[in-house]
């Protein structure tokens, strides 16, 4: 096992040539004894830039986890906390029942004690009562002094005792002994229930003093919590904001280094930051120069054309095997095959709305699919030799075929009605385009012209003859401005279309240019029989970059290139080979 410089990630030493981490390029570059101390000096300078940018990268991870930590550690203090206070509101709410069972027994007690003050009340009347009865007696046996004085006496005496027993009643020393037991047992219950009471209050007190300083606490561990998430906030933003003023600008800079190596690291970062100045230099920054051949399809024998969905999901490749294979452009997988054309199947393309495929064969016919579905539409039949190209029209309504029978035919794909015929060309048609606008055609010949015409009117606006060999491949640009075509001489040329002037020659291919695919950006992909991809700039007319034929031992052999396409956005290119293999091209953390 080895390491990845960078990263440390262990891999096996010669199954990989990029790291999987951080995008370090793996390939040995020999002993850096041998190398000269110039290049040992700027290796080791760019090795240490790498470490330094990915130390800054974990250490950042590693200081907001323990901020993360922290936060967690405090949340389960508070919940211990939470706790204790819940525990304390069930003792207060026992508490307040067991208070609230003795004032129901104090409250029994008052009305036993109301009740014997009525009965005393009572016995108080019925001796009044008696005394008055007695009055009118004395009134009547007046003349009886001594005998009334007894009796008098003995009423006095009979009212002393009453008085007495009255007053002993009140304060139960003379009461039946179960009256004075009841109430020596509610007074000592009384007195208890007093006790218990006040006990009650001052463990209430405490209770409550303890509840607030748990609520003081719980305030105190709340204002911590706000306290470390802004701290985790502001470190964040601080990261990010160091991050931005620091490493963003430089990992910016460094996708313009000369080194490879480099500008796979800068790249990976710059994936993985969330910085909205990251992502604009991402999505501005096309890069070709990281593009490797990510994985190899095969049709058996020569792949003739392709096209990409314009959702980039998926890839439509035509072969000298007579079929349309629907591939998936992320995994490689073959999703269907469309079979029932009779010879090779020269050209394909895709609608622009992705619902229908139109293929067309060596068979002199012309096949519309529900390509997802794998059903056949219909069959356009008319030219009398090979159809050697098809494109539709930007709505989709129009479809476009050319012929080694020198004829331009536009078809309604889904009447099946043939709208017009085209004539000028004086040797076969190789190739067609329709404007986006639906408005303007073009199309090459091995007459070596390139020629545009109004498609509703049939009028032949410009006729280009720049071209010393077979025009084989012409394309129009997203904005319908600007004319690319393709030719046996070797040269890419870019055009005006609607005037017709020639804007650039590009001329760095060294055999006849086969296809050229325009993508969204102002991007061209031209492919070659010498075996090379070219990327150019639409604008500036200048070359970006060169994909050379073989850049992986899986992709084979170099051969032909006789079909590009590039991706909506461009980042991945799909090409074809006479060899029977269909390459996609990208970087590893762009397509996957």
């Amino acid at each position: 096992m080895s390491e990845c410089p960078v990263c440390k990630n262990e891999y096996t030493e010669g199954s990989l040539k990029i790291c999987q981490n951080c995008g370090w390029d793996l390939t040995p570059d020999g002993s850096l004894a041998q190398l000269p101390e110039q290049s040992r000096q700027h290796q080791a300078a760019q090795l240490e830039w790498a470490r330094q940018m990915w130390r800054q990268r974990e250490g950042g991870k590693i200081a907001r986890e323990e901020l993360e930590w922290k936060v967690a550690e405090i949340q389960g203090k508070l919940v211990q906390v939470w706790g204790r206070v819940e525990q304390g509101n069930k003792e207060r709410s026992d508490l307040h029942h067991q208070i609230g069972q003795i004032l129901g027994g104090l409250e029994m007690v008052q009305r036993e004690r109301a009740d014997l003050g009525t009965h005393l009340a009572s016995e108080l009347s019925q001796i009044k009562t008696e005394l008055a009865q007695i009055r009118p007696v004395l009134d009547q046996f007046h003349y009886d002094q001594s005998q009334c004085q007894e009796r008098l006496e003995a009423l006095g005496s009979h009212l002393d005792k009453s008085l007495a027993a009255l007053s002993h009643q009140e304060n139960g020393s003379d009461r039946p002994p179960e009256h004075r037991d009841h109430v020596d047992i509610l007074t000592a219950q009384l007195s208890d229930l007093k006790g218990k009471l006040a006990q009650y209050q001052q463990e209430r007190l405490k209770l409550q003093e303890q509840l607030e300083r748990e609520r003081k606490q719980r305030q105190f561990l709340q204002v911590q919590i706000q306290q470390l998430k802004e701290s985790l906030a502001s470190a964040q933003q601080q990261m990010a904001a160091e991050a931005a003023a620091s490493g963003i600008d430089l990992l910016i800079h460094a996708l313009a280094s000369p080194s490879e190596s480099m500008q796979r690291v800068a790249y990976a970062l710059l994936q993985q930051s969330q910085s909205p100045k990251a992502k604009q230099a991402i999505e501005a920054y096309k890069p070709y120069r990281l593009f490797s051949c990510l994985r190899v399809l095969d049709h058996g024998v020569a792949v003739r054309s392709i096209a990409i969905s314009p959702n980039g999901n998926a890839i439509a490749s035509g072969s000298n095997d007579k079929t349309v294979k629907i591939w998936d452009l992320n995994t490689g997988a073959l999703l269907r095959t469309l079979a029932g054309h009779h010879d090779s199947v020269t050209s394909v393309s895709i609608s622009p709305d992705g619902q229908l495929l139109a293929s067309g064969s060596g068979d002199n016919t012309i096949k519309v699919w529900r390509w997802e579905a794998g059903q056949l539409v219909c069959t356009l039949k008319g030219h009398t030799a090979w159809v050697t190209t098809v494109a539709f029209s930007g709505d989709g309504k129009m479809l476009a075929s050319g012929s080694a029978d020198k004829l331009i035919k536009i078809w309604d794909p889904l009447s099946e009605k043939l709208l017009c015929n085209f004539f000028g060309h004086a040797n076969a048609v190789r190739s067609v385009a329709i404007s986006p606008q639906g408005n303007i055609l073009a199309s090459g010949s091995n007459d070596n012209t390139v020629k545009i015409r109004n498609i509703r009117t049939g009028e032949l606006l410009h006729s280009l003859t720049e071209h010393s060999g077979s025009v084989c491949s012409v394309a129009i640009s997203p904005d319908g401005n600007t004319l690319v075509s393709g030719s046996n001489d070797t040269t890419v040329k870019i055009w005006n279309l609607g005037t017709g002037k020639l804007l650039h020659s590009l001329s760095e291919h060294a055999s006849a240019v086969t296809s050229v695919a325009v993508g969204n950006g102002n991007t061209v992909a031209s492919g070659s029989d010498d075996g090379t991809i070219k990327i150019w700039n639409l604008e500036m007319g200048r070359s970006i970059h060169t994909i050379e034929g073989v850049t992986m031992p899986e992709c084979g052999h170099q051969g032909y290139v006789l079909c590009t396409a590039i991706e909506p956005q461009g980042m991945a290119i799909a090409s074809g080979y006479d060899d029977g293999t269909v390459k996609i091209w990208g970087v590893d953390s762009v397509v996957k």
